[in-house]
């Protein structure tokens, strides 16, 4: 199953924009790690999370991490 082009490119942006933040943040020291962004950006891919009214924890970070990676 593949993601329409457009999509995949929406994607490839955003997750270039996360990837450029963490790294400039390492380097400045603002302690903003990718763990963190995952964190507070987490919401925006977990709608169950936001409907539900549920925080997203930092093991649903890391799940859907590993899923993306299969």
């Amino acid at each position: 199953m593949s993601l329409p082009g457009h999509t995949q490119r929406l994607l490839v942006l955003l997750f270039g924009t996360f990837r450029v933040i963490a790294s400039n943040s390492e380097r400045a020291e603002t302690g903003m790690t990718s763990e963190a962004l995952g964190v507070s950006v987490a919401p925006s891919f977990f709608q169950s999370c936001v409907s539900d009214g549920k925080t997203a924890r930092m093991k649903d970070v890391l799940r859907f991490k590993v899923s993306i990676v299969m």
